[in-house]
């Protein structure tokens, strides 16, 4: 938890190793959503976590806008 308290300093400056870490997190999540999706239509079944994969998808697709978003603002 402290780890976290201390990298948020760095997340609300928007520095650029946050936020290509902020990327690559986001990737893992919307491909962890999107394959738990994929095995429930291979099954034929609903898979487990398939009900919590949209829910994941959004939580990795902000990430990904906002810090492109501060990207280019920071650049302006």
């Amino acid at each position: 938890m402290a780890v976290l308290l201390f990298l948020s300093r760095f997340a609300f400056r928007g520095t650029v190793w946050m936020r290509r870490a902020s990327y690559v997190l986001a990737l893992v999540m919307c491909s962890n959503g999107l394959l738990h999706i994929a095995a429930s239509l291979t099954l034929g079944r609903p898979a487990p976590g398939v009900y919590s994969s949209p829910l994941l998808l959004a939580a990795g697709a902000y990430p990904l806008v906002s810090a492109r978003r501060y990207g280019r603002q920071k650049q302006a």
